[in-house]
């Protein structure tokens, strides 16, 4: 049955959960800007003088990126598929209320409610998800690189 309160508390946790992607989305942001900028460095100095080039630093950039793409793609898609089954399973309890001559719309009502905060909340959290590899990324390079 709807419970206004457990309702609140969902949207309260769903707003702390946006909150911290969006801490995470600056972190990600502010970490890359100075390892670009401490890379860039790098390619200049292997520029003007070949032998002296950091190569294992600069060998780094593509594969790591490589990586964290990946498992963020993947991530989204996994994201992206349990909400396209519990969108279904919403459209299949939507089509049974009205096939039913609209019996029960209360209990109804609840469930679809509870389940449209379940689909909100396994947006945000695959969000989260999808920028966990990159943000990992781009955070232990800056401290890896102490920049």
């Amino acid at each position: 049955m709807f419970n206004p309160l457990d309702m609140g508390l969902a949207f309260s946790r769903a707003s702390t959960q946006m909150m911290t992607g969006w801490l995470r989305w600056g972190e990600t942001l502010s970490a890359s800007q100075r390892v670009i900028e401490h890379r860039s460095g790098l390619v200049q100095d292997a520029a003007r003088n070949p032998f002296a080039g950091d190569y294992a630093e600069l060998g780094r950039m593509a594969p790591e990126k490589i990586s964290a793409f990946a498992l963020a793609g993947s991530s989204w898609m996994e994201g992206c598929f349990e909400m396209q089954r519990q969108l279904l399973a919403q459209m299949a309890d939507l089509t049974r209320f009205a096939t039913s001559g609209g019996a029960h719309p209360v209990a109804f009502m609840s469930r679809s409610a509870e389940r449209s905060n379940r689909i909100a909340n396994t947006a945000i959290r695959a969000g989260g998800k999808a920028l966990a590899p990159v943000h990992r990324a781009a955070t232990g390079n800056a401290k890896r690189l102490k920049v």
